[in-house]
């Protein structure tokens, strides 16, 4: 029901240049990028991995990332329902940027597609597609199995779970600035 080589494809179908990194990121990893997309990093125990590298970033990686924010790098972060359970670093990394991952999985019997665990957002109101909006010309999001955000800096919110979710009202999209490049931030890799 989700596929990152699938996306992918779509992508460079649309004439953007696509690339996995399974290297180390660092500055030169990152040089010539404008858009880092970090899906899910998670232990094997937990979900099917490429088998490469470690789901942990070192400190110098995140510092890489966040330096490449600042200097005006994109960056979107797939996290995942109850996220401490992956044996990844990427509460550190989202620190960083004002963000944490609430470590939960949302329900909602009213506005969900199939299961009460695939969720249908609520978005945020506003003319989409004006701004630099993250989600121009999207009208409806599911999320399969999310969790929820939070902010320490004011980061918008893009979508949130509606009043009849079994926590009503939370961030599930956030975006905001860093320096002089953006992020944004999902509940969910689905």
């Amino acid at each position: 029901d989700a596929s990152y080589a699938r996306a992918a494809g779509l992508l460079r179908e649309r004439g953007f240049d696509v690339a996995t990194n399974l290297a180390a990121l660092d500055g030169k990893a990152l040089a010539g990028s404008d858009l880092l997309i970090i899906a899910h990093p998670s232990d094997s125990a937990w979900e099917s991995t490429t088998g490469c590298g470690s789901p942990r970033f070192s400190d110098r990686e995140l510092d890489a990332i966040e330096a490449f924010v600042e200097a005006g790098g994109g960056l979107v972060v797939l996290a995942e329902t109850e996220q401490e359970k992956y044996g990844s670093n990427l509460q550190e990394l989202l620190a960083r940027f004002g963000i944490s991952v609430e470590n939960a999985t949302v329900q909602d019997y009213e506005h969900s597609l199939s299961a009460p665990s695939w969720i249908l957002a609520e978005l945020a109101d506003g003319p989409r597609g004006r701004g630099g909006d993250p989600l121009a010309g999207v009208e409806h999001v599911c999320l399969y199995r999310a969790g929820t955000l939070s902010s320490q800096n004011g980061a918008g919110v893009l979508a949130r779970t509606h009043r009849s979710a079994s926590i009503p009202g939370a961030p599930l999209i956030m975006a905001g600035s860093h320096g002089n490049g953006r992020f944004v931030v999902l509940a969910d890799s689905d």
